[in-house]
């Protein structure tokens, strides 16, 4: 039996014969977290191919009566610890590699992508260009990099990003489209260097893409392109506190953060908050397992080693409940063992710990990314297999930023049956 997509029946247990495969981006990430490492010496970025993000609304399904009670959201950005960038090292000039070219067919392209008129002579300009076997390579002049409008940059970067060569197009750093100012706040750069860089950040489809960290590192003193580093690798996240009012009814919140076996414990805080003057806030990492509280805001040690690879979405989303962290989870197959026999399917993300699966919908389910839901429009999340992406709680509108697809992606919702 294949697993079905969102018109499957509410609460109704998948089999555990329900086929689906596991989406790459986990191994791009691990590949683009060492490429992000290197940004110290190449800003050779991360994230994800130039191509169509989720069209799914995040926020569909969610319940509206908001039985979380009062949150208090308050949005920041994290960088990364400074051991988790490198030592200084000679850069190499930008290249453009354009595999399967001959210089008359690229000349074609080039000339195809109707640049403005005074691009045209500085794109074809042959003294930049050298063939290496059946490919021909561009060595760009700063300034052209530079100068590219956006609309040109997206179309002949879309053409590069298809060819792995091309690494700092293929995979362009990426934040919501609203975003820029929050993205590079407080971040050191000269008003002059962060005009340039709004200037070659380009939208796409709906969210920032910014490709050109390697003209950075090879025009920024020192000081600025370890500072452009640590502005880029920032990760959005929020800050979430559950807010008692006094003389609150703390029935309804142990209902929705609680369980049977924590309550115990849980009421006499809750209530003690209820009777504070003017009411009491806590933390909602609070009511995490200690396992997924012991994670938040912080990133995989550099020097951790996991069974197969470094943790991952799928591994973070299910061991969220358990009381120490189950390696089997970096298997495919053990996931979908475990979601037939210890998870039901529901509609939608209505309850603290259900876990969300994006997928790309077909005969058998390509699985793109599993975060655990917290409350209102808020997940818990690692995005990527590599130890220079932390656990954080974000809005789903940025999660899902940084999973792009050709296919809209589609939602299906696990709840565990035995609540933690």
């Amino acid at each position: 039996m294949k697993l079905k997509g969102r018109a499957a029946q509410s609460r109704t247990r998948p089999k555990a014969s329900a086929r689906w495969r596991f989406s790459p981006w986990n191994g791009v990430f691990l590949a683009l977290g060492l490429a992000i490492a290197l940004l110290w010496n190449l800003l050779a970025n991360r994230q994800h191919r130039p191509n169509t993000p989720v069209s799914i609304q995040p926020t569909t399904g969610i319940a509206a009566a908001k039985p979380w009670g009062q949150l208090e959201i308050t949005p920041i950005v994290i960088e990364r610890p400074e051991e988790y960038f490198q030592d200084d090292a000679p850069t190499p000039p930008i290249r453009w590699h354009f595999p399967g070219y001959n210089t008359v067919q690229l000349a074609d392209f080039l000339r195809g992508l109707n640049p403005p008129q005074e691009l045209l002579p500085r794109l074809l300009d042959t003294n930049h260009w050298k063939v290496v076997g059946q490919s021909v390579v561009i060595q760009p002049p700063l300034d052209l990099v530079r100068d590219l409008p956006c609309d040109l940059r997206k179309r002949l970067y879309g053409e590069l990003a298809r060819h792995g060569e091309n690494l700092t197009q293929r995979y362009p750093f990426v934040y919501r489209e609203d975003g820029f100012d929050e993205w590079f706040a407080k971040s050191g750069l000269s008003d002059d260097t962060l005009a340039a860089i709004r200037s070659m950040t380009c939208l796409e489809k709906n969210r920032l893409c910014f490709f050109d960290g390697h003209y950075f590192r090879l025009t920024l003193p020192t000081n600025e392109v370890r500072a452009l580093a640590r502005a880029l690798s920032r990760v959005p996240t929020v800050l979430v506190t559950l807010r008692v009012p006094e003389q609150a009814n703390v029935a309804p919140l142990l209902d929705y953060w609680g369980s049977p076996k924590r309550n115990r414990n849980l009421k006499p805080l809750l209530e003690s908050m209820a009777r504070a003057p003017g009411g009491a806030t806590l933390n909602v990492s609070y009511f995490f397992p200690p396992l997924a509280q012991s994670w938040l805001y912080t990133y995989p040690h550099p020097t951790n080693r996991f069974l197969v690879r470094a943790p991952d979405c799928f591994w973070t989303a299910m061991n969220f409940g358990r009381e120490s962290a189950d390696n089997r989870f970096l298997d495919s197959q053990f996931i979908q063992s475990t979601l037939a026999a210890e998870y039901e399917r529901v509609e939608s993300p209505t309850q603290f710990g259900d876990l969300i699966l994006f997928y790309e919908p077909g005969q058998i389910w390509r699985a793109v990314h599993m975060c655990v839901y917290i409350a209102e429009d808020i997940v818990f999340t690692k995005n990527g297999a590599d130890v220079y992406q932390p656990w954080v709680l974000m809005r789903m509108k940025d999660m899902l930023v940084h999973y792009p697809s050709e296919i809209p992606l589609q939602m299906a919702v696990y709840r565990r049956l035995e609540r933690y």
